[in-house]
């Protein structure tokens, strides 16, 4: 079966170059052609898995890029950290239409929450599909990687329509969705401490999300609320004076 949908996939490719194709192929949007004896020749596109999006037709290919040489040793272009992926192919195999998951944000794949066995049956139900990505360098040292902060995405069922979900400059490090509810509950980091570093030093926060309105994440502890708890935790737990 992966076999046969993988040269589905190849021939749909290929007819988006023919004249009068229908077919449109993944684009940038522009003209450029990739120079003969330029850096970018030496790449090459690497796909080792895919999967087919609740029997919809939709595949996505998660994507890596080789380089025929000095793998590991180029001069010019960083290593994406292994075992994630710097964009996804979304295939539709019913109209030979494929895109991108974004084509204009520099990004790093770490999961696709549609994987998630505790997650899979609820998000069914769901007409959206949910993203760890990284995408900006907190640390500014030039590179994404785990130092960096996560951030919960979502898009529709078909890969469009990409949107953040979790806050801005927080590595959101778990999420779920509310059962019979659109609303997603995720936890926190908040770089309490301003050190650029997400670590267990900084404190941890509840946001919650509304998938079926134009909203933003919002703080489920309310400032007040977290001043009552350490004025509480002051009371209850100083250090007695011997």
């Amino acid at each position: 079966m992966k076999r046969f949908v993988t040269a589905i996939f190849c021939y749909g490719l290929i007819a988006c170059g023919k004249p009068g194709g229908k077919e449109q192929p993944v684009t940038d949007g522009t003209d450029s052609v990739v120079a003969a004896s330029g850096p970018q020749s030496k790449l090459n596109l690497q796909i080792s898995k895919f999967e087919e999006i609740d029997s919809s037709g939709v595949l996505m290919f998660p994507l890596a890029m080789g380089e025929t040489e000095k793998r590991g040793k180029s001069d010019y272009y960083k290593e994406v950290p292994y075992n994630m992926y710097w964009n996804i192919i979304f295939y539709n195999s019913a109209n030979g239409q494929s895109h991108l998951l974004s084509d204009t944000l520099k990004l790093l794949v770490n999961d696709f929450g549609y994987n998630n066995p505790e997650q899979r049956d609820k998000l069914k139900s769901k007409s959206k599909l949910f993203f760890n990505l990284t995408v900006t360098d907190n640390n500014e040292d030039g590179r994404l990687d785990g130092d960096d902060p996560n951030y919960l995405f979502v898009t529709d069922k078909q890969g469009g329509n990409l949107k953040q979900v979790s806050p801005p400059g927080c590595d959101f490090f778990d999420w779920y969705v509310v059962e019979n509810s659109d609303l997603v509950v995720m936890l926190v980091r908040v770089d309490s401490n301003k050190d650029n570093i997400f670590d267990e030093e900084d404190e941890k926060a509840v946001y919650r999300f509304d998938l079926t309105a134009d909203s933003v994440p919002v703080e489920i502890v309310e400032p007040a609320f977290k001043d009552k708890l350490r004025n509480l935790y002051h009371r209850d737990w100083q250090r007695k004076k011997q």
